[in-house]
């Protein structure tokens, strides 16, 4: 295999992850829950055969209604070793989509490490997907409201010490943070953005997007992609991904088989862990 000139990723790290990856398929097998691969996940499955080098995550997307599923029986479902958290079991949770969690692991996000009840552990993400209007005006204007509540779910936990602002964006975020606070509760801002990703059904919508995805309308997707699942090889294990995954690839990324410049082949998450074994 050529070696392909990067910061690499940690070994112990991924492998992990990918244990956690296996045990998730497993249960989504058994319950005849559907799941694909995602990200830069799907990138390293197609490109690699396994992760990016660089990469230090993995991604998955479910249908909402699967995803409600894995939600309501997770507990009863995966091993004591994990734990699926997400907004309504957690406190301090930042994101609306939630992370099949390592519980003999610790995990702490640098930019959130002031939330110091949040206590994770090493991850896969795991994000639903939700239907869409069919017009694109349409499509475009619940985009950008369902974003906007999104910003707000992420200023609610945002470092608001005033002290701590390294720039003027630092400062704003701060401000807004504050001023979230005062006005909403966690919870409730929360429950409220999950209401709008699911106002439209997946099953019935001949679109579907990931309103909780890093790209935005870009992962906006034609269902009919969906109708169909294979698997395919990643780190000599078997896992789903959509049929026509290049057009899939393709919407949010271009040309996925092109390797970045050599200056964008490290990670992009900023976090510290440890096992606790």
């Amino acid at each position: 295999m050529t070696t392909i000139e990067c910061v690499p990723a940690d070994k112990k790290l991924q492998s992990l992850e990918l244990e956690t990856l296996k045990i998730f398929h497993n249960v989504c097998k058994k319950h005849n829950l559907k799941y694909f691969l995602i990200g830069g996940t799907l990138i390293g499955a197609v490109r690699h055969g396994g992760f990016i080098p660089w990469d230090d995550d993995i991604d998955v997307g479910m249908p909402r209604q699967d995803y409600n599923i894995l939600l309501k029986n997770a507990d009863k479902w995966f091993p004591q070793k994990l734990r699926l958290a997400h907004w309504r079991n957690t406190e301090q949770y930042v994101y609306n989509f939630s992370k099949l969690e390592n519980r003999n692991t610790l995990l702490i996000e640098k930019p959130y490490q002031h939330l110091t009840k949040r206590k994770g552990g090493v991850y896969i993400d795991i994000f639903p997907f939700d239907g869409m209007p069919s017009y694109r005006i349409t499509q475009l204007t619940w985009y950008c409201i369902v974003r906007a509540i999104n910003r707000l779910t992420i200023l609610m936990h945002c470092n608001t010490t005033l002290g701590v602002a390294k720039n003027y964006k630092d400062l704003g975020k701060a401000c807004l943070g504050k001023i979230c606070q005062s006005i909403f509760s966690d919870k409730k801002i929360h429950a409220f953005y999950d209401k709008l990703m699911q106002k439209f059904s997946f099953e019935t919508s001949d679109f579907v997007i990931n309103h909780s995805g890093m790209w935005g309308i870009r992962e906006l997707f034609p269902k009919n992609l969906f109708g169909k699942l294979k698997t395919i090889d990643f780190e000599n294990h078997e896992f789903y991904i959509v049929s026509d995954y290049d057009s899939f690839l393709s919407l949010v990324y271009g040309d996925y088989m092109k390797l970045p410049p050599l200056e964008k082949r490290v990670s992009h998450h900023d976090f510290y862990y440890k096992t606790l074994e």
